[in-house]
């Protein structure tokens, strides 16, 4: 199916233009070869159902009807299979040998909020959370676009010896999909990071994460539960990061770069640039933008996709560095990365060279 017939289909079903976007983003994704099939005999069937219409005349509305059901029940059923492999890797990784199960919790109005276990490298930690009843019923929550809905509402939250010196840059929340039938627990992840935060030692290992929860919002409706919650964290965990000197040097905006060195960590890959005279040598470090977007190349020819991520650089633009976090993608192989793209220059990395 080209555009041109994507287009058509769209006149014929008139989708609002989010669905439109999101019905163009799975049909044209090649790992779904199977859903292409089904839309094209979809799209087949309304153009022959429609040009039958104009002789029969009022048969037509319903079978447009019809119709977009059945696509929209097709993505919904892909979005809901793809983070649902999200939330059941996340759970397989807090479980893992590599995790630090913890089992810290706080009760209050009647559920329970647990830390299960965490994982990380010295920059960046993953804290794997459960909500459950303590009178054992099952949790209801609402199921939205293929993915588990409830909140979590946080008054709190630092990491270090007090709210004043808080050492995290950055903060993500991950409300997974149900991971078993009788929804007796519900789980969430919180993502904790210092990417840019100069941290004496350079690690959170060892610090203390201090969080206080004030609400829960859950059930089919969305009813709030207030309260306090309070977990206080210890940040001891085994350190899944490695930091490789690559200390490559490349020709960039007429002056001379540097692929310094690539921090490694399965689920967290930084990037560093250097140019040591920066403006005195040409270098435009200092205007790295997405125009000069920095990407990652895998053996088989893929690219990581840009699910999240950071960046930072000086005024002289003698340093840039790339942060780049893969959680939703999965888990990255150090020996599966090959190339380092900048732009249209490709960096060959073979880090059994190395």
């Amino acid at each position: 199916m080209n555009k041109d017939d994507i287009n058509k289909l769209f006149q014929k079903l008139e989708p609002g233009d989010n669905k439109r976007i999101e019905i163009y983003n799975k049909i044209m994704d090649k790992k779904n070869n199977a859903m292409e099939n089904n839309m094209r005999e979809i799209k087949n069937d309304v153009i022959i159902r429609a040009v039958e219409s104009k002789i029969k005349g009022k048969i037509f509305r319903p079978i447009i009807v019809l119709s977009l059901v059945f696509v929209l029940s097709i993505i919904g059923f892909a979005v809901s299979n793809k983070y649902q492999d999200f939330s059941n890797r996340v759970i397989d990784w807090s479980v893992s040998e590599d995790a630090t199960q913890i089992n810290i919790s706080d009760a209050d109005k009647g559920y329970k909020i647990t830390a299960e276990s965490l994982f990380g490298d010295s920059k960046v930690v993953y804290i794997v959370f459960s909500i459950e009843r303590e009178d054992g019923k099952e949790i209801r929550i609402r199921e939205r676009d293929g993915r588990t809905s409830f909140g979590v509402k946080t008054s709190r939250e630092y990491i270090g010896a007090s709210e004043d010196e808080d050492i995290s840059d950055a903060k993500s929340y991950y409300a997974l999909n149900r991971i078993d039938e009788k929804l007796e627990k519900v789980y969430f992840l919180k993502r904790y990071s210092t990417d840019f935060h100069d941290i004496v030692g350079g690690t959170l290992i060892g610090e203390n994460l201090h969080l206080e929860i004030s609400g829960l919002n859950l059930g089919l409706f969305g009813r709030t539960v207030n309260g306090n919650w309070v977990l206080d964290v210890p940040l001891e965990y085994k350190d899944l990061g490695q930091i490789h000197e690559i200390n490559k040097e490349f020709e960039y905006e007429d002056g001379i770069a540097k692929l310094e060195k690539i921090y490694y960590s399965p689920l967290d890959i930084r990037i560093y640039l250097t140019s040591e005279n920066g403006d005195l040598k040409g270098m435009s470090l200092k205007d790295f933008n997405e125009e000069h977007y920095v990407d990652i190349k895998l053996k088989d020819g893929n690219y990581i996709p840009r699910t999240g991520g950071s960046a930072e650089g000086d005024n002289l633009g003698t340093y840039y560095n790339k942060n780049m976090y893969t959680i939703e993608y999965g888990e990255i192989e150090l020996e599966n990365i090959r190339y380092i793209i900048i732009g249209d220059l490709e960096i060959l990395i073979d880090f059994n060279d190395i």
